[in-house]
């Protein structure tokens, strides 16, 4: 996807373009104009946009190359850890330790989680 994007005080344009990485082919094109203070509803309008336009188009990956579902709860533990450990303290960083591994336990597979605690404890903590 490329595109533009215009602003002034008042107003937003976006201009916003698919394209086939394969050949170039244009697939889809469209711009959205809003206030300038409703950027967020605008976004919606971009993402429905292209959803709509790729209906059908896109080929669903292979079974094995699918995302893992990861449960609600393993993925909430991940984040706490994260924010533990984006305060740099010692404690902090052994809290982030500690939701890591509640994560790993409750979502075996779950890789971020074990990423992160490795590098933590890679790295002394």
């Amino acid at each position: 996807m490329t595109g533009t994007l215009e602003h002034d005080t008042s107003r937003v344009r976006v201009s916003a373009r698919l394209i086939r990485a394969r050949d170039g082919l244009q697939l889809w094109a469209d711009t959205f104009d809003g206030p300038a203070d409703a950027a967020l509803p605008l976004q919606a309008d971009v993402a429905a946009s292209v959803a709509r336009a790729m209906r059908g188009r896109l080929v669903p990956l292979p079974k094995t190359a699918r995302h893992q579902q990861i449960e609600g709860q393993a993925a909430d533990l991940y984040l706490r850890g994260r924010f533990y450990w984006n305060q740099r303290t010692e404690v902090s960083l052994k809290q982030a330790i500690a939701y890591f591994e509640q994560s790993i336990a409750r979502a075996p597979g779950y890789a971020p989680a074990y990423a992160a605690r490795r590098l933590l404890c890679r790295h002394g903590v």
